[in-house]
């Protein structure tokens, strides 16, 4: 293929996409298709391009197309795609997966997030409609002991119990009948912080959706280490999962336990 010398060149835009090609001058008014959205064209001569006074400017050394005429004289011009990578700034790119675009870690701490987003909303509604049904478990955080609490009580973590110790909501499951500490063991620990606790006692739900947003509402606990993380961390996003995740031998799927109704 000849080289074009820029002064021997016609520098034109594509109509549809917007690519950037270049051609020699002698090739005006010539028909052709542009190389990335393959739309017919015409190329314009040399005082057309000079009256686009607004032509915008892109990286010719990445953006410039050549356009070259058969050896056999034929009047249709073809153009040609350099052998590097191209990259402009003015037309349509093709479309990233989001998963490509953000990587997967990310896009998993994103279902993450909107799956407990999800579970914070359903437990306001729930919460909203007169409390929970039945009894839930809190645990002494100086004891460990499994202590069943009621009514209203149960929508309050953290709280103090008469004997003056911190109880915590404690998610309880077993691979059994959920009768005896035996049988049961501890998930993972729930509590409000001290922000949300108070917007919820006094109502403010806008605060809440504020506190909710900058992921200052639950924290989640590890039953032994009793350290707390975020509710969008990947510590948090472990502990939810182990009921869940938890394998038994008898039965497909461990189940949650409550205290029997009162």
């Amino acid at each position: 293929m000849n080289e074009v010398s820029k002064k021997d060149a016609i520098s034109f835009f594509c109509d549809k996409c917007q690519n950037r090609i270049q051609v020699p001058a002698k090739l005006a008014g010539q028909k052709g298709k542009c190389p990335t959205c393959e739309t017919a064209l015409t190329v314009p001569d040399q005082s057309e391009v000079e009256q686009k006074t607004a032509e915008p400017e892109t990286d010719e050394a990445n953006s410039e197309e050549d356009l070259e005429t058969p050896d056999n004289g034929d009047e249709q011009a073809t153009l040609r795609r350099p052998a590097q990578k191209q990259t402009w700034e003015f037309g349509r790119r093709r479309s990233t997966p989001i998963r490509d675009l953000f990587g997967q870690k990310l896009f998993r701490l994103m279902v993450t997030v909107l799956v407990v987003g999800l579970a914070y909303l359903a437990f306001i509604t729930w919460a909203g409609r007169g409390g929970p049904k039945k009894g839930v478990y809190f645990m002494d955080t100086t004891t460990g002991e499994l202590v069943p609490v009621y009514g209203a009580l149960a929508e309050k973590t953290p709280q103090k119990f008469q004997n003056g110790n911190e109880g915590v909501r404690a998610i309880v499951y077993s691979c059994g009948q959920c009768k005896g500490d035996e049988d049961m063991r501890i998930a993972y620990l729930e509590k409000w912080t001290p922000e949300a606790l108070s917007a919820r006692e006094s109502g403010d739900r806008e605060l809440l959706d504020t506190l909710f947003q900058h992921d200052k509402v639950i924290r989640i606990g590890h039953p032994k280490s009793k350290k707390w993380f975020n509710l969008a961390s990947p510590e948090s996003e472990w502990l939810l999962g182990v009921v869940r995740n938890t394998k038994c031998r008898d039965i497909k799927f461990a189940n949650e336990c409550f205290p029997a109704p009162k």
